[in-house]
């Protein structure tokens, strides 16, 4: 109870201190953000809010444009040899980092390395990989193995983004999170104002040279038009619409959509929908420990789930969401049915009888399966509250844990049972965009690599594995979509993960904002504030 109240009081102290802020300087825009920020290395973890923060303080070689095409952002100008194995970057002129250094090709070849040894398509881009030179100071140099067709694609990736650190931050083991916060991005982050479970501060880098591009998206100039950001953590959705209507904020970042008519009709109030494709609700069972290491307890899960019940539960508007199947989305070039069966069907009366009888095959004794609660997410916590429903009916003992989004990242990592390990888990239910989910060599979820390397979760399937790195050599969409259905059909035999549904995200901005930017999340540069 004192640890509540503490909370609340230090939530009282920065809101006070936020609207002092304000009155002082009037390019302060607040923001009520998705989450509270505890993890501050955006390699080690791809929670949304830590991903975001990366976003303000760093700097990306390469980016999406609103037109889905990836272009050079940190990079002025990149080569590629005949042969195809040869690829030769370019830094352009005027990157900086925050404490006042030049960047150079050694920091991006180093952020390159570390981002490989993390992300999905970086593990991808690092197998193929026979080295990397250093030219010069601007100039660098990766030899790969093999072709690689969607290279700027795969560094592109706005859930895994690379981001560039300096070089001796960037040699830390990747397994252990970067404490720094130097960048080379448009905004610094003012740690000496960071309250934890209350606000965070990100101030205007003066030092920051924009693209001469026009802003797209998360590509093109990204140009500081705000002096001072506060994100502050207002877990309750209700007391964040009411903090908007009152003008005490002037974003919500991800309202529930059953929140938009109540923003709407107090006026004032402009909501947006950024993302064309939106993201992709998933349910990952953790392969390593029973029972989903057994493929039947996985399958069983196939006919348990009902995306119906979680978009109505999670999202709630039907404008905002959809029933996908579609590993790689609807709505998408890749947008396939293949290896979709019976278990989709909703309307079968069979259903939960054919779940229990897969789950009996399994060897399922009734023991407790941990599923994750994210509380601080309205989205998460529905999905949540909705996969222990479902389980239960099927006959799973569920024992839901309730857990913030930053304990939620630091346990999700976590292989080991609950017997063994109090912070274990079976079931985590999470959600990914767009760019990433449609594009089959940066979905976090579909690598099976049987070396234990893979994604939480841990799934292990060698043929799999082996279909999907085919995408690596596949450079024209046609070729993509001939290796969907070869792919998709053996996934939803070995179950890596389960899509929940589709749905996009609304945001909220009191009127007197302007200039946001259309894309997988909300990007803050580029954005004006009226008096």
């Amino acid at each position: 109870m004192m640890r509540i109240q503490l909370r609340r009081l230090a939530l009282a102290a920065a809101l006070a201190a936020s609207v002092s802020a304000s009155a002082l300087a009037q390019t302060t825009v607040k923001v009520a953000a998705d989450g509270d920020l505890k993890i501050l290395d955006p390699i080690w973890t791809t929670q949304f809010l830590t991903v975001g923060h990366g976003y303000m303080i760093y700097d990306v070689p390469y980016a999406y444009d609103e037109a889905g095409l990836a272009k050079p952002q940190m990079i002025g100008e990149d080569s590629v040899s005949a042969d195809g194995l040869t690829w030769t970057f370019k830094l352009r002129p005027g990157l900086k980092f925050q404490d006042g250094t030049p960047v150079t090709a050694k920091d991006v070849a180093a952020s390159i390395q570390r981002w490989g040894a993390r992300a999905t398509a970086g593990r991808l881009i690092m197998s193929i990989a026979a080295g990397f030179d250093v030219v010069d100071d601007r100039t660098f140099v990766i030899r790969f193995k093999e072709k690689i067709g969607p290279f700027r694609e795969m560094v592109s990736n706005p859930i895994n983004p690379l981001f560039v650190m300096r070089e001796a931050d960037a040699k830390t083991d990747p397994n252990t999170q970067v404490t720094n916060t130097v960048g080379s991005g448009p905004f610094i982050f003012a740690r000496e104002e960071w309250v934890p479970g209350a606000k965070v501060v990100y101030k205007k880098n003066p030092d920051y040279v924009p693209r001469s591009d026009a802003p797209s998206s998360m590509a093109g100039a990204k140009i500081a038009k705000v002096d001072r950001y506060e994100w502050m953590y207002l877990p309750d959705p209700n007391t964040a619409s009411q903090a908007l209507i009152r003008s005490e904020i002037d974003i919500f970042e991800n309202p529930p959509a059953d929140l938009v008519p109540v923003m709407q009709k107090a006026g004032g109030i402009d909501i947006k929908v950024l993302s064309k494709t939106g993201y992709q609700m998933l349910m990952r069972p953790n392969h390593a420990i029973p029972p989903f290491n057994n493929v039947k307890a996985r399958q069983a899960l196939l006919y348990a789930v009902d995306q119906e019940a979680y978009l109505a539960a999670a999202i709630g508007n039907p404008d905002f969401g959809q029933v996908c199947w579609s590993v790689f989305m609807c709505n998408t070039p890749l947008e396939s049915m293949a290896g979709v069966k019976d278990w989709a069907n909703t309307k079968d009366p069979n259903r939960k009888a054919k779940a229990r009888a897969l789950l009996a095959e399994s060897g399922y004794k009734g023991e407790p399966i941990v599923v994750f609660k994210v509380t601080d997410s309205p989205i998460l916590s529905a999905m949540g509250e909705v996969t222990a429903q479902l389980l239960t009916e099927v006959g799973f003992k569920v024992d839901l844990h309730n857990v913030d989004t930053s304990t939620f990242g630091t346990r999700r990592v976590i292989k080991e049972p609950p017997s063994q390990n109090r912070a274990g888990w079976h079931i985590a239910t999470s959600s990914a965009a767009g760019p990433v989910s449609g594009d089959p060599v940066s979905n976090n979820y579909t690598p099976t690599p049987c070396t234990g390397t893979g994604f939480f979760g841990w799934p292990c399937d060698d043929n799999l594995e082996k279909i999907r790195r085919k995408f690596l050599g596949a450079s024209t969409v046609e070729e993509r979509k001939a290796l969907v259905a070869e792919f998709q059909a053996p996934m939803y035999e070995h179950v890596p993960y389960i899509p929940l549904g589709q749905y996009r995200t609304p945001s909220a901005f009191r009127n007197t904002i302007s200039g946001v930017l259309p894309g997988p999340r909300l990007v803050l540069w580029n954005i004006e504030k009226k008096s």
